[in-house]
């Protein structure tokens, strides 16, 4: 699959206004953007102070990858369960 770009706006990052990332599958780019939304979620609430951007966006990706796991866990579960499966 070839590699995406995408900009996301992203104003109260205290001067930083867009991100750019290289993505270079589907699930990568939505992971990365729910982690975007968690850390933004963070920023938003006032919880990432200056210094600590790395810790809240590390803890922001592993928070949405539990949430890919969960849902897959759940997906593959129901699929399992289902009649015909």
């Amino acid at each position: 699959m070839p590699c995406s770009t995408f900009l996301v706006p992203c104003p109260r990052l205290r001067g930083h206004a867009v991100f750019q990332a290289s993505i270079h599958e589907p699930t990568e780019a939505i992971i990365t953007q729910v982690a975007g939304q968690i850390y933004a979620a963070y920023i938003s609430t006032g919880k990432v102070i200056e210094g600590s951007e790395a810790e809240w966006m590390t803890r922001s990706i592993r928070e949405a990858l539990r949430i890919a796991r969960t849902v897959d866990d759940r997906v593959h579960g129901a699929l399992q369960r289902a009649p015909g499966s």
